[in-house]
């Protein structure tokens, strides 16, 4: 095809246009610095240069003043331009347009100066949401919710000493198992001890005000944060926070209330069920925490996390109750506490899976000899920056110049 059968009618937003000369701007734009005592000067590049093409165009004919206007009102903003030799292509008017006319000496015709500029659809800042912070915020709130769920659950007022007793001998049994499990991960062991000593020392005036007793159970399972950054799986690593795995993903919950003979007896089972649900709760709550500020390195270690978690709350939405009566008219009054860890259950699983996406899948490499970590990362991955990734993944490795063979590595591919 010869060049001439080539050539597009030139138009801008559909308005046509003749040319009698064109131009555009090709290349990288450069800085050029001078320096004192330097006898070449120091070239930097700053990438590819505005595309800015100008038409020396004109509009003639009989009809010519139509022609003109429809051009002039079109030559602002952006457009479809359809260039003779270029095609089509989106592009900006660039400042305004000289119109030349000569009526005396070339009549019927106006020429037009156009320059426009490569563009593309403008862009804006789109609002995203925070995925993270939201699923931390519901925590919290939940937090709140089963801490007022307990107040109103759970009562020793006028109850005999046997029955105060007993709810006593409850939190104290928790209180061993927290500080069995919790105090060799923190960091001030004796400071972790002092506090549960002083709760114990508080347990028996606590019993009369639930509301505080809650908040007292709740921070007392909350985790420094240093401890959240243990290396290792996070599904190993909750079971490392929490000592025996019963403490947080035991059997069923205690047998319902019977119908014993006296009222005491019954206030007392429904204080045992009320701390086993502020118990588990709470122990659901915090390795919610947990998983939310946790950095995942790769998409089956939060996919894991995301499944224990998801069962978890599963099994606490089928025993915790969705309703506490009826109002005034009767309408069903819908349990706040349940539908705070309902919405919690959500918001967590919706932050684990976006914060999934994209991660690294974890493979296997297994050494035919004792390598050193910077060698099995280049032969890996081209480069050794990978090495101390390779070490942390692995806490088999005692020492990274020595990788002891035939032992299978725990890889991220990094595609």
């Amino acid at each position: 095809m010869q060049w001439l059968e080539q050539l597009l009618p030139g138009s801008f937003r559909n308005v046509p246009f003749q040319a009698d000369s064109m131009t555009f701007v090709v290349g990288h734009e450069t800085v050029v610095r001078d320096y004192p005592f330097q006898d070449l000067p120091t070239v930097q590049a700053m990438g590819e240069a505005t595309d800015e093409i100008r038409f020396s165009a004109y509009v003639i004919g009989s009809d010519y003043l139509d022609k003109r206007d429809a051009l002039a009102n079109v030559l602002n903003g952006s457009g479809v331009l359809v260039h003779p030799t270029r095609g089509r292509m989106r592009v900006s008017v660039k400042g305004p347009v000289k119109v030349r006319e000569n009526p005396t000496a070339e009549g019927g015709i106006a020429r037009f100066d156009l320059v426009f500029v490569r563009a593309q659809a403008r862009r804006y800042p789109v609002a995203q949401s925070n995925l993270q912070q939201q699923a931390s915020e519901q925590i919290e709130a939940a937090k709140l919710a089963v801490r007022k769920d307990f107040a109103n659950n759970f009562s020793t007022a006028g109850q005999p000493g046997w029955s105060r007793q007993s709810a006593l001998s409850d939190v104290s049994a928790l209180l061993d198992k927290v500080e069995r499990g919790f105090a060799a991960l923190t960091a001030d062991v004796s400071g972790f001890k002092r506090r549960i000593r002083r709760a114990r020392s508080a347990l028996l005036a606590l019993l009369d005000t639930p509301l505080q007793l809650a908040e007292l159970v709740q921070d007392l399972v909350t985790l420094p944060v240093q401890v959240q950054a243990v290396a290792g799986e996070a599904l190993a690593q909750l079971e490392a926070l929490w000592g025996p795995r019963e403490v947080v993903f035991d059997g069923a919950l205690n047998a319902p209330l019977t119908p014993v003979l006296t009222p005491s007896r019954q206030r007392q089972q429904r204080n045992q069920v009320a701390f086993d649900l502020l118990r588990r709760h709470s122990m659901t709550l915090e390795a919610a925490r947990v998983a939310n500020n946790r950095v995942f390195v790769s998409t089956q270690e939060a996919l894991t996390l995301r499944t224990v978690l998801s069962h978890q709350f599963q099994t606490l939405l089928t025993v915790t109750d969705q309703t506490v009566g009826f109002d005034e008219v009767g309408g069903i009054v819908a349990n706040s506490a349940y539908l705070a860890l309902a919405a919690t259950h959500t918001r967590v699983l919706r932050d684990l899976a976006q914060r999934s996406h994209g991660l690294g899948r974890i493979t296997e490499y297994v050494p035919e000899s004792v390598q050193p970590l910077v060698y099995i990362s280049y032969r890996l991955y081209g480069t050794a920056r990978y090495a101390d990734e390779l070490y942390n993944n692995n806490p088999h490795i005692t020492h990274p110049m020595l990788v002891p063979a035939g032992k299978p590595l725990k890889v991220i591919a990094h595609d």
